[in-house]
């Protein structure tokens, strides 16, 4: 019972690092377009369909982004973290690895 608790325990940090980098990247990065043009002046009524469609091209592509970064590779298989991959690691670095590297786990 204790290893099921303690794999689903990791398994939820890892998916909510996962969320967390996907709202900061991918919403991050489209917002940032969006409320740019705001601060400096460069959107109005009268071009606000076409910040909105510059800002969903660049979600678009922070999303590109997010999916080629994160994507589990092959070569991602055990000893980049550790002799076991990352079970082999600490607590504190194992934290660090996972949420810097969500499949990982």
């Amino acid at each position: 019972l204790g290893n099921i608790l303690y794999t689903t325990a990791w398994f939820l940090l890892s998916f909510v690092a996962l969320i967390l980098r996907l709202v900061l990247e991918v919403v991050g990065g489209a917002g940032a377009i969006w409320g740019g043009s705001e601060v400096f002046y460069l959107r109005n009524a009268e071009n606000a369909e076409q910040c909105r469609a510059a800002s969903i091209a660049v979600g678009v592509f922070c999303f590109i982004r997010f999916v080629v970064l994160n994507a589990p590779q092959h070569e991602d298989e055990g000893d980049i973290l550790g002799p076991a991959g990352p079970w082999s690691l600490r607590v504190p670095a194992r934290m660090r690895a996972v949420t810097e590297h969500p499949f990982h786990l």
